[in-house]
């Protein structure tokens, strides 16, 4: 009779900022580095900020879109892209998160692991780790595991997740889980910093 966090436990990252839609018309543009990718690549961070603090615009598919913060109350972790970004079509969007490891991370050896029904990029401390360009074959839990390597201290992940036009009701999933492993799959606990 003990409720379980089964997300928590399989150390699902559930918070995220997120910035879309951007173009991805005809699917052409998986490959397309947008300025929040090229950001990331330069100095760390995809979200250029003013003089504040708070998250400056970028140019999405039709005009000025915003980073908001979400958190995925899911019981698997699955963080549902279609209600932040209006359920967009033919579109592209980013999610950042900046993390510490909530144990003793002498041993950098770890994996990603991504959940999800579209294509999708992940980056972990500015590395491209992970890349995989397929549209609504299924999703599972762990479907694609590729190796990383972590930081002690503050590290960073970067999702590039796209959707395609397809109307059919089978089409309509925008979402992703994602987490970290150890390479025997046990998960990495995470500490999510704003």
């Amino acid at each position: 009779d003990v409720e379980v966090d089964l997300a928590n436990e399989l150390g699902m990252m559930r918070t995220w900022w997120v910035v879309g839609p951007l173009d991805n018309t005809e699917s052409k543009h998986f490959d397309t580095a947008y300025r929040p990718e090229n950001r990331y690549l330069e100095s760390g961070s995809p979200i250029a900020r003013d003089a504040g603090g708070q998250p400056k615009p970028e140019q999405g598919k039709e005009g000025s879109v915003q980073w908001q913060k979400i958190r995925s109350d899911d019981s698997l972790g699955m963080v549902d892209l279609n209600a932040p970004l209006s359920n967009e079509k033919d579109a592209a969007a980013y999610l950042y998160g900046k993390f510490t490891v909530d144990e003793d991370s002498s041993n950098p050896d770890a994996q990603v692991r991504i959940g999800c029904i579209t294509a999708n990029k992940v980056w972990i401390n500015g590395k491209l780790v992970s890349s995989n360009e397929v549209y609504h074959s299924g999703t599972r839990i762990d479907q694609y595991v590729d190796d990383c390597q972590l930081l002690s201290g503050e590290n960073t992940v970067l999702i590039k997740v796209m959707q395609n036009a397809q109307t059919e009701p089978w089409a309509q999933d925008w979402q992703f889980q994602f987490r970290l492993t150890r390479p025997d799959g046990s998960a990495i606990k995470t500490t999510w910093i704003d």
